[in-house]
């Protein structure tokens, strides 16, 4: 009479203190034994286990903006019938502002002045090399007049987005190049297994903390002056740019005998 086997496995955890792994062996519990009917033959699969090693991989950079973005205020007071005239006034004094700037308008309103005048409130905004910084206060103030004022309410060095996403993927990179060499030692010290990388999960707190943290800054805008007027700028502002990911090396083997 043959007799049929199964296996259950159990985990068992083995902690490494400091050094951001975890080994997690597959072992075998105790058979559950069933009786066969008589004159069969019944064929078993025998277990198979699973070694996992679970690893805390970081990385970091700078990331460098040399670009800020600008927020700028324009009240204008005017008779109704200048309204095609003052336009262009808009157009012409952003571009004396910012000539080589690619000026976006992000709110307009317009509402009865005194004096029966009409008034217009815009918000524009755009993104300028660091150097167009340079007596940028000085053009704002030649740009004002009666009935037409420009303030710049605020301004930010950071980074785009297709900059934030070039570093993220060079510290991608630099994870996968990390559990690459993990893998080759494991492979070298345990030539009877054969680990293969079986999940590879990055810390979304990387990602979003970075951003909320931009959020907060830019949403209140706010007026702020700017001290520098003339003369070489070269002011790039960086910021730290950290990736954290748990890498999960996996390696299945048959029972040892």
């Amino acid at each position: 009479m043959v007799k049929k086997s199964s296996a259950s496995f159990l985990a068992a955890p083995l902690l490494f203190g400091g050094l951001g792994l975890a080994v997690v062996l597959a072992l075998p519990t105790q058979p559950v034994l069933a009786q066969s009917p008589a004159g069969q033959t019944v064929l078993t699969q025998e277990p198979v286990y699973q070694d996992d090693i679970t690893l805390e991989l970081k990385t970091e950079d700078w990331l460098t903006s040399k670009s800020v973005r600008l927020f700028i205020h324009i009240t204008a007071a005017f008779n109704e019938k200048d309204s095609q005239s003052i336009r262009t006034q808009v157009e012409n004094r952003l571009r004396q502002i910012a000539p080589e700037a690619d000026w976006k308008i992000t709110s307009f309103t317009r509402k009865p002045g005194a004096a029966g005048l009409e008034q217009w409130n815009i918000s524009a905004e755009t993104r300028v090399q660091d150097k167009a910084l340079d007596g940028l206060r000085n053009k704002i103030r030649e740009s004002n007049k009666p009935g037409f004022e420009i303030t710049l309410r605020h301004m930010t060095y950071s980074p785009t987005e297709e900059e934030e996403q070039a570093l993220y993927a060079t510290l991608r990179k630099k994870i996968y190049d990390m559990a690459k060499a993990e893998l080759a030692t494991l492979n070298a010290l345990f030539k009877d297994r054969k680990y293969r990388v079986s999940r590879i999960d990055f810390s979304p707190s990387a990602l979003q903390y970075g951003r909320r943290d931009m959020a907060l800054q830019e949403a209140a805008p706010k007026a702020y002056a700017i001290s520098r007027d003339s003369g070489p700028s070269d002011m790039a502002v960086s910021r730290k740019i950290q990736l954290h990911a748990t890498v999960i090396l996996s390696a299945n083997h048959l029972p040892t005998r």
